[in-house]
């Protein structure tokens, strides 16, 4: 037998599923992350512009800060009506993923009217918190049946 140091990695994905409302429990995430020294890769698709009381997704809704999460990416055709989709983290993560992944090599950037309809968005939640929470109220009558 050698002396190997032998180091383990562990992959856990939990998904946040719109068809059932099921949210990955992130404070739960990172206290494990914290525990056993793994990266979190977060997508927000499906909480960008839902969850959260600003809608800033499950790191509000659990009030984790943002740099506990590696990487954070979210589809911007959900809650953004537009196209396209962000990646963030810290510099040395981005600039990594920027360099590193064929997607820069083999894309083209997003056109002008799309980005200005996301920024759109952002504004228009960012102003009208209340759509928010009027969301939030539809949801649960529609999750509860009481529709009229």
């Amino acid at each position: 037998m050698s002396n190997y140091n032998l180091k383990r990695e562990i992959d856990i994905r939990f998904y946040n599923l719109s068809n059932f409302g099921q949210i990955a429990p992130l404070d739960e995430i990172i206290q494990l992350k914290e525990k056993y020294k793994f990266r979190v890769l977060l997508d927000e698709s499906n909480s960008f512009g839902v969850l959260g009381k600003s809608g800033r997704g499950l790191t509000e809704h659990y009030d984790v800060p943002v740099d506990k999460i590696d990487i954070i990416t979210a589809a911007m055709g959900h809650a953004l009506a537009s196209e396209g989709g962000f990646c963030t983290g810290s510099h040395r993560v981005v600039d990594h993923q920027r360099l590193s992944s064929s997607g820069y090599v083999f894309s083209a950037s997003l056109p002008p009217y799309l980005a200005s309809a996301a920024i759109a968005a952002i504004d228009v939640i960012e102003e009208n918190p209340q759509l928010i929470t009027k969301l939030r109220n539809n949801s649960k009558l529609l999750s509860t049946g009481d529709r009229f």
